[in-house]
């Protein structure tokens, strides 16, 4: 049996070949289904092969359709390529069309994990987006810049795997405590199903 070759960075550095597995999450589980959602390229840039996955989910068992939209993006195995727009701050919305109104953070408590909370809006309506956002393997900006002059994914402290991260979004009707905490619930209740998937990125 032939094996692949792993992708190699320009840096010298090899990621394991688990991490090279395409993104995927099941298509059906508990009621819940899914469809494929496009890459805004201006706003998220143009993705490479197998780099993001963006999906729509809704919650049939119900009479009034739930949805959540994921977003799952992972560091690219090819060092020439710059990734960092992957992990700013704009991910904390679902789009241009979206502006920020407030953010705090979270504990996602059936994932061990803290996360962002945010809350945007469109510049007309009411509508809200309720939105959780995490990053693994990430130390933040300052920290990863320093790592990136060091060159220290070239060294023995290299990452084991390469960054991800996730955006999970639902949406409410209006501003109001209610509709947000049932949006809110609705990815708790995402994430609880989809939990041994979102472990494994």
């Amino acid at each position: 049996m032939v094996q692949s070759a792993q992708p190699v960075e320009a840096s010298g550095y090899v990621f394991p070949d688990k991490t090279n597995q395409p993104l995927a999450l099941p298509e059906q589980r508990a009621g819940w289904t899914d469809a494929p959602l496009p890459i805004d390229p201006f706003f998220l840039g143009a993705p490479l092969p197998g780099q993001m996955l963006h999906l729509h989910y809704v919650y049939t068992a119900d009479e009034a359709p739930n949805d959540v939209e994921i977003l799952i993006a992972r560091e690219t195995a090819l060092g020439s390529v710059d990734t960092s727009h992957l992990f700013s701050s704009k991910l904390d919305w679902p789009g241009p069309e979206w502006d920020l109104e407030r953010r705090e953070p979270a504990r996602l408590w059936d994932l061990s994990r803290d996360a962002a909370l945010s809350i945007a809006a469109r510049p007309t309506g009411p509508e809200r987006a309720v939105v959780y956002t995490w990053r693994m393997r990430d130390a933040g900006l300052l920290r990863e810049s320093f790592r990136s002059l060091l060159a220290l994914d070239a060294s023995p402290f290299a990452r084991a795997r390469p960054r991800a991260v996730v955006r999970l979004v639902s949406y409410a009707p209006f501003d109001e405590s209610l509709a947000l905490a049932r949006a809110r619930r609705r990815l708790d209740r995402f994430i609880q199903v989809f939990r041994d998937e979102l472990n494994a990125l």
